[in-house]
């Protein structure tokens, strides 16, 4: 149901990572050639979703959904770590490390317990920290990836 929301109001990422183990470390220039496209291309979507007031106007629709479709008025954070799961899985790239840097970022900024509630603003902010984050451990693999491989992923613009 989440993921749905999401994809109603557009915060589903066209996130190449949900395709097989792609994220995962490779020995080929070739498929470590696609695997730095995909990082890529990936950043590219994250780096535009930040970039401007699309993240604002997409998370507000789904925050308002979800508080229509709970019969709430303001979401828990329970609630949101619910909505957000399958998007911080893509932004990820399915990656326990980035996600678990992830939820303790939020906890960080927002302790509390599962109750607590969370208005749009916040829920906002959430997600551009999940972005902010899922960007900087991206531009990390493509460095490394750069680093790798230098002749087999020179070939594409970052």
């Amino acid at each position: 149901q989440a993921a749905t929301a999401h994809g109603n109001v557009g915060l589903c990422l066209e996130a190449p990572c949900a395709m097989g183990n792609f994220c995962s470390s490779r020995a080929d220039p070739e498929d470590s050639r696609q695997q730095y496209e995909k990082y890529t291309f990936l950043r590219q979507q994250i780096l535009s979703k930040l970039s401007d007031e699309v993240l604002a106007n997409e998370c507000g629709h789904l925050y308002a959904e979800e508080c229509r479709r709970r019969k709430v008025s303001a979401l828990s954070k329970a609630h949101w770590e619910e909505v957000c799961f399958p998007f911080i899985l893509r932004v990820s790239c399915n990656d326990p490390q980035t996600q678990q840097r992830i939820w303790q970022a939020v906890e960080e900024v927002y302790p509390g317990p599962p109750e607590r509630p969370v208005n749009e603003a916040t829920f906002i902010e959430f997600h551009r920290l999940a972005l902010t984050l899922a960007e900087q451990d991206l531009r990390q693999r493509i460095a490394k990836l750069k680093d790798k491989w230098p002749s087999g992923v020179s070939g594409v613009a970052p």
